[in-house]
């Protein structure tokens, strides 16, 4: 099976782009809802047109004394069908095996959380992997959204929508506007 659902020449290295961004790669150790490593590298890759946008957004937050830290971003198709072996829930994992794969498999997909400048953790409303109920997850989000300062709110949204990213499932995992 194709490891990568698309050329791997399509990626490049995040570092190349954003080299202030903090990485801590969840999938390449066992702090994830696994247990387990899925993947042995610690570089993130993505799409050029995403490492841009991504390269923005973190030229913004400098800006104002925050930093993106990147918990995961391209990872090989062995990676989602481990993960669907562990997590047979569409709700919560991309199933590989219906011709569908993740958007992170194309490398147009990245987890980031947001830290200060010096890569100390914020606040945010839920961890990394948070497999609570979608229902509850989503209500739990927006509560803990809504408690937020209103500038920290309001920091987040800006700076994702003026680097020309899109919110997703979780408030702290974006994807870029651009498919290819």
């Amino acid at each position: 099976m194709d490891e990568t659902i698309l050329d791997p020449s399509a990626l490049v290295p995040v570092a190349d782009y954003a080299p202030t961004v903090y990485v801590d790669l969840k999938y390449a150790g066992t702090d994830n809802f696994m247990g387990q490593a899925v993947y042995d590298f610690h570089e993130p890759m993505l799409r050029r047109g995403t490492a841009l946008r991504l390269a923005r957004a973190q030229e913004l937050l400098l800006a104002q004394g925050y930093s993106l830290k990147i918990w995961d971003a391209w990872r090989p198709l062995s990676a989602q069908f481990k993960m669907w072996q562990v997590c047979p829930d569409d709700d919560y994992v991309a199933d590989p095996t219906h011709g569908g794969s993740s958007k992170h498999n194309r490398g147009s997909a990245v987890d980031v959380t947001l830290v200060t400048a010096a890569g100390e953790d914020l606040p945010m409303p839920t961890a990394f992997d948070d497999c609570a109920a979608h229902l509850q997850r989503m209500m739990t989000l927006l509560r803990d959204f809504l408690a937020l300062p209103r500038e920290s709110q309001q920091l987040q949204l800006d700076t994702f929508r003026d680097a020309g990213i899109e919110e997703i499932s979780q408030a702290e995992n974006f994807l870029s506007r651009q498919r290819g």
